[in-house]
């Protein structure tokens, strides 16, 4: 891969997946740097706040190369993450497409958020081998390439499958244990990462795993919640594969088995879900924590402490 020339002014960004939980904070981000921003989703509706006024906003189709190709016109960099949760061999498929039209384009550089820590080499877990896979696709574009790796994110406690335990239940309800220490970044410490990379060339063809400010253990996290709820939250181990199912019921009972989960049965989901946690919890190579006094000596950024973001968040409801 040839490095990204020190003298590269980046100033026109794409971005891939902008209105997702991921996107939007990287759009934000970029848009407080200064950069000229395009959006692209097939959610334009969520950039309709005056915030937003100056991203250039279109759709495009991971499955329509016409549509990559039409969308990257003029763009000095991508800033991409893959759609996620379902049939990955399809979003394989997509990410392939997504590189044709990047090696097309007048793109000089990637920064590829996996959403997923992934191994050097292959582990045996699907998800996680398949970032391998994505990774190396858009390194055959022959475009300088950063890749960000995160581990765990503190927005899943948010999400619509958490937030509604803690809220209204009282009750961390996952596979985690007790006295399992993770390395939890949110959503924004994450843009910040991606957005400092486009001014450093130095950083091209680096695979560099994230995690966040601090390393908590799942009791100390149910503490942190439980304080900014303002209501103690009992703790409740689940199994992993329990927890696939119920993710999987979720998702169907919103989209159905099209979008995400085309081709993907429940105890297919239930199956891959439990091979990943059985990793997380077994692996040495421990994907939810991360040497962050390395990566903050290369890329130093002020990040966010779990106490500081759960403050953040509107518990008020679900």
């Amino acid at each position: 891969m040839p490095p990204l020339e020190a003298s590269v002014n980046i100033k026109n960004v794409i971005i891939f997946g902008a209105a997702g939980q991921q996107g939007r904070p990287q759009v934000r981000e970029a848009l407080r740097q200064g950069y000229r921003i395009r959006a692209v989703s097939r959610r334009l509706d969520a950039f309709n706040d005056p915030e937003y006024k100056d991203v250039q906003t279109l759709s495009a189709d991971y499955d329509v190369p016409a549509s990559l190709e039409a969308a990257l016109e003029g763009m000095d960099a991508v800033l991409v993450q893959l759609p996620s949760g379902g049939n990955l061999e399809h979003t394989l498929g997509q990410c392939a497409n997504l590189s044709s039209a990047i090696k097309k384009s007048t793109v000089r550089l990637i920064v590829y958020n996996t959403s997923n820590w992934g191994p050097d080499t292959p582990c045996g877990v699907p998800i996680y081998d398949y970032v391998l896979k994505f990774e190396e696709t858009f390194r055959a574009t022959g475009v300088p390439l950063v890749i960000f790796r995160p581990g765990i994110f503190m927005d899943n406690l948010a999400t619509p499958f958490m937030k509604p335990m803690f809220v209204n239940e009282g009750v961390y309800r996952y596979p985690h244990t007790l006295d399992a220490a993770y390395d939890w970044i949110c959503h924004e410490d994450l843009a910040k990462f991606m957005i400092a990379a486009l001014q450093r060339p130095d950083l091209a063809g680096r695979k560099i795993h994230l995690g966040g400010r601090e390393r908590l253990t799942t009791a100390q996290v149910i503490a942190i919640l439980s304080e900014a709820i303002g209501r103690p939250i009992r703790y409740e181990y689940i199994t992993s594969r329990k927890l696939g199912e119920d993710l999987y019921d979720l998702t169907v009972a919103g989209q159905g088995t099209g979008g995400v989960l085309a081709g993907v049965t429940r105890d297919e989901y239930a199956a891959d879900l439990e091979a990943f946690y059985d990793f997380v919890d077994h692996s040495p190579l421990k994907p939810f924590q991360a040497d962050m006094k390395k990566v903050l000596a290369l890329i130093p950024i002020q990040m966010t402490d779990m106490r500081t973001w759960a403050g953040r968040q509107d518990w008020s409801r679900t």
